[in-house]
């Protein structure tokens, strides 16, 4: 766990350490940009709750990350200009509805990695955000009162989020024209997650 905990470190501080630190105010860009930005500050308060054995409240933030990445997706290669001023206005789709239409991207990579993602990890996430089985199962153990969630499942969490960590920041970098065409980069990240998911289970596992 130690090991995990080292490798997301080092990646955040490579991801921060060659950020841009401007963006065009009310753009496309800018929306997008917050949204990965999002995404990434929940990863990096994860890592923090782990690192001082808040293991349930970082389960709860999972899904924050997840959707927040996707949702920037959406937003940066999708959504229409009309879509993008209702958001502006403070009305978001639904996000079964931006998963569906991030799904019909060209290419089969975008149908696998967003419609199976969410077919295989949404429940779980949304489980452990609003405190359902999975959540209160590793709450407490016998008659002992507390979070148990155990160690060999935290590297796996970890592993999971440094991958759509790396996907947000690619996608910040080609928001704001600073960083190579993302195709292959950033679908390789995102099929990285997807295998973790359906490989360990982790945080997608038991009900």
């Amino acid at each position: 766990m130690a090991e995990a905990l080292e490798r997301s470190v080092r990646i955040s501080d490579k991801l921060f350490e060659n950020h841009p630190g401007l963006c065009d105010a009310n753009s496309r860009a800018d929306h997008a940009t917050r949204l990965f930005g999002l995404a990434l500050d929940h990863r990096e308060a994860i890592i923090l709750l782990v690192n001082v054995g808040a293991r349930s409240s970082a389960y709860a933030l999972v899904r924050s990350v997840y959707e927040a990445c996707f949702r920037g997706l959406w937003v940066r290669y999708v959504a229409t200009d009309q879509q993008l001023t209702t958001m502006q206005q403070g009305i978001s789709p639904k996000f079964e509805s931006i998963v569906k239409q991030l799904s019909r991207i060209p290419g089969a990579a975008a149908s696998e990695v967003f419609g199976k993602s969410k077919a295989l990890a949404w429940d779980a996430f949304c489980d452990y955000s609003h405190g359902g089985a999975r959540q209160l199962q590793r709450w407490q153990s016998g008659n002992d009162i507390g979070p148990s969630h155990p160690d060999h499942e935290i590297p796996g969490l970890l592993l999971l989020l440094d991958h759509l960590a790396l996907a947000a920041s690619i996608g910040v970098h080609d928001a704001n024209g600073t960083g190579s065409t993302p195709g292959d980069a950033l679908f390789a990240e995102l099929r990285n997650a997807l295998s973790l998911m359906e490989r360990s289970q982790a945080p997608t596992h038991a009900k």
